[in-house]
């Protein structure tokens, strides 16, 4: 049955699919933003504009905010923008190739955590080697391949030291 039925519970409204799983319209209106923000992110923008969104993309508090500053029309807008919500004093500086790695949803030699996180979203495992904070680590990140078989598992770990890539491994 995949179509959605809708039932009320103390006011909220809730959306139901046939697997049983039930959203409520905070969660929907949530993914319905985030589906938005990735869509905006995919846009095709010049050099310029990537760099600017993904210095500051992190210190946007809400998808709402990154929705919005995406949608500005120019790169002045945008820079006009950060300047009005106090964002431009703020010292903040991406490589046009690191941003373009990032929008290609890559990763690099010499990328920092934060960055890696930008390009392939969160890990499925974190191990660190002693302390955490020294950013000596090794994270997991699985993806699904599409193949002549239909979807294949692939495991790519990220090795860490000092807190930037130095190599990854592809299973």
């Amino acid at each position: 049955n995949g179509s959605p039925s809708y039932s009320y519970n103390d006011s909220s409204t809730y959306e139901s699919y046939g697997d049983g799983y039930v959203l409520s319209a905070k969660e929907k209106q949530m993914m319905q933003e985030h589906y938005s923000l990735n869509q905006l992110e995919k846009a095709d923008r010049s050099p310029e504009e990537q760099r600017l969104y993904y210095a500051y993309k992190d210190v946007l508090p809400s998808d709402q905010e990154r929705i919005h500053f995406l949608s500005l029309p120019t790169l002045s807008a945008k820079e006009n923008w950060l300047q009005r919500m106090g964002y431009s004093t703020m010292d903040k500086s991406v490589s046009r190739e690191l941003a373009s790695i990032i929008a290609d949803k890559d990763i690099a030699v010499g990328m920092s955590m934060t960055s890696v996180k930008e390009s392939w979203g969160e890990p499925k495992m974190e191990e660190f080697s002693g302390d955490p904070r020294l950013g000596n680590a090794r994270w997991t990140f699985t993806k699904y391949i599409r193949g002549e078989e239909g979807y294949q598992r692939q495991d790519r770990l990220v090795v860490f030291q000092g807190g930037h890539v130095v190599g990854w491994e592809t299973k």
